[in-house]
């Protein structure tokens, strides 16, 4: 029998359980091309975990929006085909309004330009950046009146849900500005070159 107020053996070993770290994120950094293929493999291998995806965007040149060259494609499309797609595709998710904004009002546009029907949270960013580096550069993707109910059973609203525009200087005067995104894993290799491409229009 246990003393008064101790634990059984089995007690701790569930406390040791519940103290024990989980794994540590994953980190993949690269340019475009490499960064895609390894980040998508490294999400089926290690899903249910945390995966910390670097990519510097000083690479591929300004307004530069170029398709991976491992994303999935049809042998009735042409490349040329492909690469308009992908940039449509991303201008048509940062329309601040869209006809499909009653049936469909998750695009990333209405969201960050128009959230609630009257915030722009892109230009509260640049208003707060243009100033001094802010921890506080924050806009949200999800809306929890529209987005959530009570038991979280019937959801429907984008995997990527927020993001942090942080500032800072490289060099006396000059500064990077980096888009930190928090993205779910749902059609992770679909959805990563129209999420960049997304995070580059605001940075």
């Amino acid at each position: 029998m246990p003393r008064l107020g101790g634990k059984t053996r089995d007690e701790y070993a569930a406390a040791r359980r519940l103290l024990l770290s989980p794994p540590a994120p994953v980190l993949v950094q690269g340019s475009n091309d490499e960064l895609y293929a390894l980040a998508a493999r490294k999400a089926r291998a290690h899903v249910g975990e945390t995966l910390i995806v670097h990519y510097d965007t000083t690479d591929a040149g300004k307004g530069s929006l170029k398709l991976p060259s491992d994303y999935p494609r049809s042998n009735s499309v042409s490349e040329e085909e492909m690469q308009n797609w992908l940039e449509d595709l991303v201008k048509w998710w940062q329309l601040e309004r869209s006809s499909r904004d009653n049936d469909f009002p998750y695009p990333h546009g209405s969201r960050l330009r128009l959230f609630g029907g009257k915030l722009n949270q892109i230009d509260r960013i640049v208003r707060l950046l243009s100033r001094d580096p802010s921890s506080r550069a924050l806009a949200v993707r999800v809306d929890p009146l529209r987005d959530f109910d009570r038991n979280g059973e019937e959801e429907a609203f984008l995997s990527f849900t927020m993001m942090q525009v942080r500032k800072r200087e490289t060099s006396r005067d000059v500064y990077s500005v980096d888009v930190i995104g928090f993205d779910g894993a749902q059609e992770f290799s679909q959805w990563w070159p129209v999420n960049i491409g997304g995070a580059s229009t605001v940075s």
